[in-house]
Formats: C-alpha cells, structure tokens, sequence
C-alpha cells in the first residue's frame, strides 16, 4: 500500500510524499521517528506525532516538536474503525497551507510549565475549553 502524506521536518518546507509498506502504523511511526500519537486538525485530516517528542527535546515544529505528518482518517469498517490513508488533493493543498500559516509557532509545554486542574468547576471549565480549541481548529482547516 501507498500513503500519500505531507511530511513536516523541523526548520524544513513541508513537503508531499508517498509512503509504502503494509502496515499503516509502521508507516507512520517511520514518518515521526517514534511511538504515534494522533491529533485531529479537521474532518477525516490528523496529524502524527511523536507522542515522546517533548522527553526525547525534538526541536520546535509548527507548535508541534519532532518531525509530523497529516493523514486523511479512512473508515475501514463500523468493527474495524478507521485507519490512516492517503490524502487527497485538497487536503494536500491545506496541509501545506496550514504548515505554511504555523511555521513559527512554539510548542506550548516548552516552558516547563505543569498544569494542575482541581475541583469540578475547573475540570469543566478545561474540557470547554478543549472542545472550543478543537472547533477553532476545525474553523480554520476548513478556511485554508
């Protein structure tokens, strides 16, 4: 199988290539150097990272660190769930605008910081923040 992804290295362009193997996973835990962790960026688009980046001191990247790649979200199956699979073309296009549009940002937990959260109030108030954050990122991806 062949996985067309755009691939964002550190203090590089982004830049689109295909991917081969089997298995998705191995492909994008070769693409990201690491374990993965996935984060959606806009409907059926995730990025790729590598869930250790910020204990292994990657390099800042976008808001990200470490190198990243955006994969389209592919339902195999309602058992099956989905599994990563080639972008299209428009999504390819965003990719490489969104890259463009974040290409000096720092990641947020460079600082050191810890952030603990207490009481239901605060907990609540942090989990409307997180689904407002996601939708700001929906927002935007679908603007590109």
């Amino acid at each position: 199988m062949k996985m067309k992804l755009v691939i964002k290295e550190p203090n590089k362009p982004a830049k689109v290539c295909e991917l081969s193997g089997n298995d998705t996973l191995a492909i994008a835990q070769k693409a990201v150097g690491g374990y993965v962790q996935s984060i959606a960026i806009g409907p059926e688009v995730s990025i790729l990272v590598d869930e250790d980046g910020l204990s292994k001191n990657l390099p800042d990247n976008c808001g990200f660190v470490g190198t990243f790649v955006f994969v389209q979200e592919v339902l195999i199956s309602k058992e099956e769930g989905y599994d990563w699979g080639s972008l299209n073309e428009e999504n390819v296009r965003k990719a490489l605008a969104w890259c463009e549009k974040h290409s000096e940002e720092v990641h947020p937990d460079k600082s050191g910081s810890v952030i603990v959260i207490t009481g239901d109030n605060n907990i609540k108030t942090y989990r409307e923040q997180l689904a407002s954050d996601a939708q700001s990122k929906l927002m935007e991806w679908q603007s590109l």
